[in-house]
């Protein structure tokens, strides 16, 4: 997919704002277990059933971007911003009107049932919709 520096801009900011969220959840819970953004389903002791390896598994959350504004010089660095973040005295022109929906931002996490164990992905990745649609129920807008 071929973005322009506007895209480029708001997949930027959307992206850090999504790490952010994550690690302010991962220190203000912490989970149990930190995973792989990439792993679907781990094993762990469980207290409940007497210390036997039993199968944790986890699920994808799929955060969907909002509409963001970009805004910049033609032939210098474009920044993007939510509407209602939108700077008083932006430093250039309107370079484009992001629509929401356009990235999405996948981390995993999952709690046995059992024995009530955590585990939360340490990072996320932002993906295109179009090429990576959502796997799970678990979707989420802005």
């Amino acid at each position: 997919m071929q973005m322009t520096p506007a895209a480029q801009a708001a997949a930027r900011a959307f992206r850090a704002a999504q790490r952010a969220a994550l690690k302010h959840a991962n220190e203000t819970d912490p989970p149990d277990l930190t995973v792989s953004v990439y792993v679907r389903q781990v094993r762990h002791l469980c207290a409940a059933h007497g210390g036997r390896s039993v199968n944790l598994e986890l699920r994808e959350h799929y955060v969907t971007s909002p509409q963001y504004l970009a805004w910049g010089p033609p032939s210098g660095a474009v920044r993007a911003a939510l509407p209602e973040d939108w700077p008083e005295q932006a430093d250039g022109p309107l370079a484009g009107d992001i629509p929401a929906g356009l990235f999405g931002f996948i981390f995993t996490r999952g709690r046995c049932g059992a024995c009530g164990m955590t585990a939360r992905s340490s990072s996320g990745r932002l993906v295109d919709p179009a090429q990576r649609p959502p796997a799970a129920k678990a979707v989420t807008g802005d």
